[in-house]
């Protein structure tokens, strides 16, 4: 049952962006790695998305990064549904999003932080503190779209057990 959520998350992403996520090595041996000025476009994209996720071009941004994360060969994330809540809502309107964003701030992180892209608990706690931004930018827009597991995650980040949870 919980791979089948997994499953229905990574599927909701790909229909909603009509991309796959996965680079493909043809389009990776067409192109070389990426330059500065992508890796600083996908990084404003990535904190417009967590400040204003239901912003009318935000899915034009999710395009453009899930389009060019599966082209270049230098940086590469996993998507990890499992970081959002063992019972993450995946039929949930705007699950797809967040779930997304968890990547698309990970790859933020790596791109800001280089010397750490190898400290995977870095990097996911980075991807989930995108989703809170973005789910709190939600909430403030639409107040009646809570997640009890992200409720509960942000719970667990103001107890300070948030980390330990990450980790496991």
């Amino acid at each position: 049952r919980r791979w089948r959520g997994r499953h229905a998350i990574a599927l909701s992403i790909v229909t909603l962006l009509g991309l796959s996520f996965a680079p493909s090595p043809a389009s990776a041996a067409r192109r070389g790695p990426s330059t500065p000025e992508e890796r600083s476009k996908a990084v404003n994209l990535v904190r417009a998305l967590e400040v204003d996720p239901l912003n009318e071009a935000a899915r034009d941004f999710r395009r453009w990064l899930v389009a060019w994360l599966s082209e270049i060969p230098d940086i590469s994330v996993q998507m990890c549904p499992a970081l959002l809540g063992e019972n993450f809502e995946v039929n949930k309107k705007y699950a797809a999003e967040l779930a997304l964003q968890q990547s698309l701030s990970s790859a933020a992180f790596i791109i800001e932080h280089p010397e750490r892209a190898n400290d995977k608990l870095a990097v996911s706690l980075a991807g989930v503190e995108g989703v809170f931004k973005a789910y709190e930018a939600i909430l403030a827009q639409k107040p009646k779209a809570h997640f009890k597991s992200l409720d509960a995650l942000l719970g667990a980040r103001s107890k300070g057990t948030f980390e330990s949870i990450v980790a496991q």
